[in-house]
């Protein structure tokens, strides 16, 4: 999961895209009334010389990946609706056992109350799978992990100045399941990680007008974690338990007459088991990411994230740094290209597991016209490690179509 937190906060400080006034390629929407509608279909096959991210027995396919979604937004003189529905399918041509379906419902009502003040809820129904490469660093079976994560989160927010303070209180449960495991006379159901939550949450945002904007956020989650396994024949093992969660963070936005802009946090994560007293596990937190506009057409993609993990019961740490440099420019109005590099270290019990995973990218997209777009994808990955059964590289090859309305 942190890959995908660590993904969500690179694409947050990718380019802007251009105002739709601004590039006549940018989809206009369908308009139903006071609602306007961005429905979009993305298309891609990609060829992968390693699916499995093997170190020893690679095996070459091609995916094909159908992407549709469509984006809602009310355009009322108060209170406003936003709902998001996508979903993500990929088909492997040999491989099936890869076969797997995303998808993501996210609803979101704002009622204005007072002048300076609104109340928002969020609806979120999500299905995910772990990246194939994450699975095999992690020991665990080769058939993608499927995780589903329902929420709802019902914030007030009052902006009276400008001091902006949110004080919000979130239901919700995470689910994992992988049925492919194989224990050595039955299938194997895990879902030893599945839990129910609640968590209330404040934060804090403070506009200075100058270059540095402090904010502020302190939550705490109580889990409900369904510690069983189920073994066919057999029926479920282990047993419920329970878990508190206390995090708080610091840190900035920072902007820079409209050429820098990012953001800078350190957060603190402690979790107690059973509610002991007992510390089992601590986490620091360090990210900083922006985005540099060096000239009209090019801009500069950075992030850092630094996790440190402190289990005191089991004596065992656990550090995960990954970083990303990335480049967008637009050659002409039609014809846009990026490129960058990654690097991922997990350092397990200082050296123990020794984990370090290389990226790096290049692409071009062509706008043929306002609703349709062509594109193409190069991407090598390879990983090293202190364990020869963990190394594997990786070459993948795609051609995207996307149109939109």
């Amino acid at each position: 999961m942190k890959r995908y937190l660590f993904l969500v906060l690179m694409i947050a400080f990718l380019p802007a895209p251009i105002k739709a006034e601004d590039n006549i390629y940018h989809p206009q929407g369908l308009k139903f009334g006071t609602l306007t509608a961005y429905p979009e279909l993305y298309i891609k096959s990609t060829y992968s010389n390693n699916v499995y991210a093997s170190s020893t027995n690679k095996k070459t396919d091609i995916s094909t990946t159908l992407t549709p979604s469509i984006d809602l937004s009310s355009d009322w003189n108060s209170h406003a609706l936003r709902a998001i529905a996508q979903a993500e399918i990929v088909r492997y041509a040999k491989e099936d056992d890869l076969d797997h379906t995303n998808h993501l419902l996210v609803t979101s009502f704002q009622f204005d109350v007072l002048r300076n003040s609104y109340v928002t809820v969020d609806l979120t129904h999500s299905v995910s799978h772990d990246n194939f490469f994450d699975t095999v660093a992690a020991g665990r079976p080769n058939a993608p992990i499927k995780q589903t994560h329902k929420s709802a989160l019902l914030e007030w927010v009052t902006q009276p100045n400008r001091l902006l303070m949110a004080l919000g209180f979130e239901v919700g449960e995470k689910s994992f399941e992988n049925s492919r495991f194989q224990t050595t006379n039955a299938p194997y159901i895990q879902n030893d990680r599945n839990y129910s939550y609640s968590r209330v949450q404040a934060r804090a945002h403070y506009e200075t007008g100058g270059i540095f904007n402090p904010l502020a956020q302190i939550s705490f989650t109580q889990k409900d974690y369904d510690r069983r396994n189920y073994i066919t024949g057999v029926g479920y093992t282990g047993q419920d338990q329970d878990r508190s969660e206390l995090s708080a963070s610091v840190g900035f936005d920072y902007r820079y007459k409209g050429l820098l802009n990012g953001r800078v946090l350190v957060g603190y994560t402690n979790e107690d088991m059973d509610s002991t007293g007992v510390s089992d596990n601590d986490v620091v937190t360090f990210q900083a990411n922006g985005r540099w506009h060096i000239q009209p057409k090019t801009f500069l993609s950075y992030a850092l994230n630094r996790d440190s993990h402190s289990d005191y019961d089991s004596n065992q740490s656990l550090t995960e740094t990954e970083t990303l440099l990335r480049v967008d420019h637009s050659f002409t109005r039609r014809l846009n290209g990026s490129a960058g590099i990654s690097h991922r270290w997990r350092d397990f019990q200082s050296g123990t597991s020794d984990d370090r995973l290389f990226t790096g990218f290049a692409g071009l997209d062509y706008d043929i016209n306002r609703r349709v777009q062509i594109g193409t994808h190069l991407e090598y990955r390879s990983q090293s490690s202190n364990a020869a059964a963990r190394e594997f590289d990786e070459t993948l090859i795609s051609l995207r179509l996307k149109t939109a309305f």
